[in-house]
């Protein structure tokens, strides 16, 4: 069945394909994407994807909020509740890929465990858009995000979860209020890629028998669990090593890369362990931005569309 028919069925005869995802957005008001009324992106996807501003913006108030538009996104025409989840997470990918790859600035708005929330079209609730009118997206900056969801469901890592986390935590940070809780927040983004490694049985080995004999030694239970627990954290590596590994991994040729990531972590973690702050901050935070957005093209496949 071709696409057209798909999408025709979807709107068509609802009750064969009643499932659809939605999530909410913010962008940067500065991207200058501006939207009146519902719009259909024009994708080559066997389900319909819309975009529409918040329910207050269609009532005639503004959607603006702290230099922010609010958008819901609509994937709809789907035929299992599994299905509208993990089509819901491909085009929340999508979304964050398309802010990485141009440098624009977008935050999810969820409460829900997932960034997307599933819902059945045949059954009428509020906030849930049920007609089957759309208009066709034109304008270049809105094609943008067309663009983007294309490219990332060619990636085939779309679907990591580890991935998408990453993704949010940058694209999030990027407009946080504060030079600190940005920085902070764009180093942090490059923990869930660093998966930590066990040291083995011959360290967990020697690590058991110092276990042994942190029991030997009748401490108050309070400091023997602390130290058990510290122990417990020796057999796999550091976090800053596992940082280290995917940048490698990532960035081979680029010495420089690794330098920018260590320094920057390191003064991440002055920065909540002691309340330090640095007379470089601003410079550092876009240093440690182009290498992470690097290290997120090379883990989803794709290219950068902004340098």
């Amino acid at each position: 069945m071709s696409v057209k028919k798909e999408k025709n069925m979807i709107i068509d005869s609802i009750n064969r394909r009643p499932y659809g995802a939605k999530l909410s957005v913010a962008l940067d008001d500065s991207t200058r994407m501006m939207l009146e009324g519902e719009l259909c992106l024009l994708t080559d996807t066997e389900y319909i994807i819309k975009i529409r501003p918040t329910q207050s913006h269609l009532a005639g108030e503004p959607n603006y909020q702290f230099g922010f538009q609010s958008w819901d996104i609509l994937v709809e025409g789907v035929a299992t509740a599994g299905e509208a989840e993990r089509k819901g997470l491909e085009i929340t990918f999508g979304i964050l890929w398309g802010a990485i790859s141009e440098r624009y600035s977008v935050r999810l708005q969820y409460q829900t465990p997932l960034p997307c929330a599933v819902y059945d079209r045949t059954r009428r609730g509020p906030g849930i858009s049920f007609t089957g009118t759309a208009t066709v997206i034109l304008g270049k900056s809105l094609a943008s995000i067309t663009n983007a969801i294309k490219e990332a469901l060619l990636s085939p890592n779309r679907g990591s979860k580890k991935l998408l986390l990453a993704m949010e935590l940058f694209a999030s940070a990027r407009i946080e209020l504060t030079e600190r809780a940005r920085f902070v927040g764009l180093v942090s983004s490059l923990e869930p890629l660093a998966e930590q490694q066990n040291y083995g049985d011959q360290v967990i080995g020697i690590l058991n028998r110092f276990k042994d004999q942190v029991g030997e030694l009748q401490l108050p239970s309070k400091i023997e669990a602390s130290l058990i627990g510290r122990v417990d954290n020796l057999s796999t590596e550091s976090v800053l090593s596992a940082i280290r590994r995917v940048i490698m991994e990532c960035l081979p040729e680029d010495p420089e890369a690794l330098k920018i990531v260590e320094e920057a972590y390191n003064l991440r973690s002055r920065i909540l362990h002691e309340g330090t702050t640095d007379a470089d901050l601003s410079q550092k935070s876009q240093e440690v931005e182009a290498v992470i957005r690097r290290v997120i093209a090379s883990k989803t496949g794709l290219n950068l569309q902004v340098p």
